[in-house]
Order: structure tokens, then C-alpha cells, then sequence
């Protein structure tokens, strides 16, 4: 039921902002973001002090929201990162283009499976979740995976070509590609 949120929030938000369409977002997601009204900077997080490493942050800048990347991680990573920073804006901060945000908000992505609170977790996995659909929605998954299977029955395959169809990692490819041979298998 919760993953039907991401889709009905994901489309919701296409619908109303043509610039974050799928096809946009796959082709550049930076440009699609900051036509959506986001900057998007990349940095060696050398100015941030901690011992874990940093994808990427999200703070506000002049009332408006800008994502920053760590410019030393893959593209594939920096693309997940930007997704997963624009899902804290839009969920946990409700910021839509033309809102003015007070400074001082910050969202910090830590590569670490621990997190402070409950609460921080929740907020990364909700992030997570909306990244998740908003790079690879899982009906377009689905529909593209129906397409392939039989020619490439190999699962190593599948993952590689759900990879590069929507521009995300092996990583994010294999949990996509089980969450739609659970949806075609169930």
C-alpha cells in the first residue's frame, strides 16, 4: 500500500511539473531538478567534518532549496543522490517552486545503515522510497522487464538493462527488478 503513495505522489508531482517527467529526469536529472526551480552544486564535502562518508545535502539558500552532491561519487550514485535530496525536500520540508523555506534547514545523506533517532531513519528511508520510484517507477519497470525476460531469462542481465534503461546502479536495478518480478509473480 505505501509503495502505491511514491507512485500516486511521483505522478502527482509529474502531472503539475513537466520538467521532473521520467524522460527529462533519465536524460539529465540536474537540469530537470533545477528547472524545477532547485540548484544542484557538487563538492568534495571537505567542509563538512565527519568520519562517515557524505553523498550529498540539501540546505536552503535565499529561501530556496540547494542540493549538493559529493562530486566524487559515480554518476550513478550523484543521480540517486539528487533524487533522494529533492524527496527530502518535497516530503519532509513540503517545498514547491515559488515557496520561500526559512534558513537553516538541512538534510544531510550519510552513507551508513544507522541512524540518531527512529525518526531519522524514517525520514532517509522515505527519501530512499521516493528516489526509488522517482528514477525507476515500478510500473515502468515492470513493463520493461515484461519486455525483456524472455529473450534474457538471465537475472545478472535483467539488472544490467534495467540499469542502464533508467540510469541507476546495479544496486538500485536489482532491488527494482525483485519489486517488479514481485508485482508480475503476484
Amino acid at each position: 500500500m505505501v509503495k502505491n503513495l511514491y507512485k500516486q505522489f511521483v505522478n502527482l508531482l509529474r502531472d503539475q511539473y513537466p520538467a521532473l517527467s521520467l524522460k527529462n529526469v533519465i536524460e539529465d536529472i540536474e537540469s530537470a531538478v533545477e528547472n524545477f526551480g532547485i540548484e544542484v552544486k557538487y563538492s568534495d564535502m571537505s567542509h563538512i567534518k565527519s568520519s562517515e562518508e557524505i553523498s550529498g545535502y540539501v540546505h536552503v539558500v535565499d529561501g530556496v532549496p540547494e542540493i549538493v552532491i559529493n562530486g566524487f561519487q559515480s554518476k550513478l550514485r550523484q543521480r540517486f543522490t539528487i533524487a533522494h535530496e529533492l524527496g527530502h525536500v518535497l516530503l519532509h520540508w513540503q517545498w514547491q517552486p515559488g515557496k520561500h523555506l526559512p534558513d537553516g534547514l538541512v538534510e544531510i545523506s550519510y552513507r551508513k545503515e544507522s541512524y540518531s533517532s527512529v525518526d531519522a531513519q524514517q525520514r532517509e528511508k522515505q527519501a530512499d522510497n521516493f528516489a526509488a520510484e522517482f528514477l525507476a517507477p515500478l510500473e515502468n519497470v515492470v513493463k520493461f522487464l515484461k519486455e525483456i525476460r524472455e529473450e534474457n531469462p538471465d537475472k545478472e542481465v535483467q539488472i544490467s538493462m534495467i540499469s542502464n534503461e533508467f540510469k541507476i546502479s546495479n544496486p538500485s536495478a536489482f532491488y527494482r527488478w525483485q519489486a517488479a518480478l514481485g508485482e508480475l509473480n503476484g
